[in-house]
């Protein structure tokens, strides 16, 4: 987590678009370093309705067309799993401190809202910056929850989906005093 969100600042630093690296497979990504040439545009575009990652025999295998993913949903017997619908305005999470505030997602400039799968020790800079904390996981222990407590701002863990819904530069209204992230 804390290498993706070093990456999307390096990218943004360097004035390169980060949406078609980010759906680089990891061959891609290798390939992109070395010859600074990204696979075709509707491959990558393709990649923002359809990915997914297994780890076998300690290797990551990644599939990014619909076929692909339909096969290892077979192979692997998944019956249940949730798919991220287009469109959402709205994410509910459980409240770890209160308050609301409006911002940009995930830039972690000063008064930005911080959007993470989960936060650990090593983001408390970015947080320090952050008006306010949205992740995926965690519980009202998570570290998430602690550092919101800690530097008192508002903070939602749990949405599930927070990290696939909110591209990164959207305005967002984090309203922990009901649980409730909105796209404005």
């Amino acid at each position: 987590m804390r290498a993706n969100w070093a990456l999307r600042q390096t990218l943004s630093t360097l004035g390169i678009e980060e949406q078609p690296v980010l759906n680089c497979i990891e061959q891609e990504f290798f390939q992109w370093l070395e010859t600074n040439k990204l696979p075709p545009s509707d491959i990558l575009n393709s990649r923002n309705d359809y990915y997914a990652a297994r780890l076998w025999e300690g290797k990551i295998e990644e599939f990014s067309t619909k076929s692909e993913i339909e096969m290892i949903i077979q192979q692997e017997e998944v019956t249940e799993f949730t798919a991220v619908e287009k469109g959402i305005k709205e994410l509910h999470g459980q409240t770890a401190f209160k308050g609301k505030v409006s911002g940009k997602a995930e830039k972690v400039s000063e008064g930005d809202i911080l959007v993470a799968s989960m936060t650990t020790p090593g983001m408390i800079q970015a947080m320090r910056k952050a008006a306010a904390f949205v992740t995926d996981e965690g519980g009202v222990l998570c570290h998430a929850a602690i550092v919101a407590r800690e530097f008192r701002k508002p903070c939602i863990i749990g949405t599930k989906k927070a990290t696939a819904v909110l591209d990164n530069g959207v305005e967002v209204e984090v309203d922990a005093d009901n649980g409730i992230v909105r796209i404005l």
